[in-house]
């Protein structure tokens, strides 16, 4: 059932399950006033209009994030190169901690252009 109210000022049920009466305002002596429905908006926090461009933005976001780690990592190895001070075993360390940070950002770029190619191949622009 929808209730309506009249200009009047008067209820009135419509639809199914209409069993109540017209009932008329309580108080006739105020002023009546018209009120429209005013819908709430609520505005989207990832600016994504399409599932293409909410990836895109992931993938950018963790990019970011990626690479700011990466330099992290890059300097912690320039300090254990620094540091090692002759010894093979911290070189080495060094050495591998500098590789897997350039495999972790040669991966963050490789997962944003992949990103990248799939939205431009599902919205056909090649």
């Amino acid at each position: 059932m929808v209730l309506e109210v009249n200009p009047n000022g008067t209820l009135k049920g419509t639809g199914p399950g209409n069993d109540l009466p017209e009932t008329s305002p309580t108080q006739p002596s105020q002023p009546q006033t018209q009120t429209t429905n005013v819908g709430i908006t609520i505005p989207n926090p990832l600016e994504a209009e399409s599932i293409t461009e909410l990836i895109d933005s992931i993938a950018t976001w963790l990019l970011g994030i990626g690479s700011t780690i990466a330099v992290i990592v890059v300097l912690w190895a320039a300090f254990l190169f620094m540091t090692s001070g002759g010894s093979k075993d911290q070189v080495t360390k060094a050495r591998q901690t500098l590789w897997y940070a350039v495999i972790g950002l040669t991966v963050l770029l490789l997962a944003k252009g992949v990103t990248l190619l799939i939205q431009n191949i599902l919205s056909g622009r090649f």
